[in-house]
């Protein structure tokens, strides 16, 4: 039997099976010299408890990040929103000409005379974004000046008032022209009459969204930012 066996070392497959079996020896060697404790690589129920612990824990961690990507999703949705109702340049003109034009095309529909009308001064927000404002002021009636308001308000894109003060004016009296002798019956209606004005100063402001485009997008290499 021995004889055998030597003989079967001796071939190829005794070779590849005494060099497997070192290989096998030198591997379980190699493992129980750096793994420490074999037991660790042992299913029980404390490491169970542990691994269940970290996956709830990384499970908790998935949802909030979760939720946070929702918000960013719903602030860059909110913010396309926002950005259709702006000022476009592309779409809606200049702001500088064209946002004084339609304060004073508001103000003509309604027949009011704007004692003060600014220019237009713009200021960042960011790279695609900024202010422009415009003071107006006028003293009018109390009709006119509201009839006025309004049509600022239904201006598209929409016009904001950044700030705005009204106070009374003086109150004008108007004589009675009839040539009618006046008696002293207190049933007869004054001779005078009185209007209402109202001094209107503010400021108005709207968003315009103007995006910078990169060297590449004015190249025709890539679009705007």
């Amino acid at each position: 039997m021995k004889q055998e066996f030597k003989a079967f070392l001796k071939t190829s497959k005794g070779k590849l099976l005494v060099s497997c079996g070192a290989l096998l020896l030198s591997w379980i060697f190699l493992l129980i010299q750096f793994s420490g404790n074999l037991s660790a690589w042992l299913p029980n129920e404390s490491r169970k408890a542990a691994m269940n612990k970290d996956i709830r824990k990384y499970k908790a961690e998935r949802q909030v990040q979760e939720a946070k990507l929702k918000e960013i999703d719903a602030l860059r949705k909110r913010y396309k929103e926002n950005i259709a109702n702006c000022w476009q340049v592309r779409r809606d003109g200049d702001p500088a000409v064209l946002l004084r034009q339609k304060v004073e095309t508001a103000a003509k529909e309604v027949e009011l005379s704007l004692e003060n009308i600014g220019s237009v001064r713009t200021s960042n927000i960011n790279n695609d974004l900024y202010f422009a404002e415009m003071d107006v002021s006028t003293s009018a009636s109390f009709e006119s000046v509201i009839r006025f308001l309004g049509k600022i308000r239904d201006l598209k894109p929409a016009v904001s008032w950044r700030r705005i003060t009204m106070n009374l004016a003086f109150q004008r009296f108007r004589q009675n022209t009839s040539t009618t002798v006046r008696t002293t019956n207190l049933a007869t209606p004054s001779s005078t009459s009185t209007e209402t004005r109202l001094m209107l100063n503010g400021t108005l402001r709207i968003i315009v969204y103007d995006p910078q485009e990169s060297t590449d997008s004015k190249n025709g290499k890539g679009g705007s930012l």
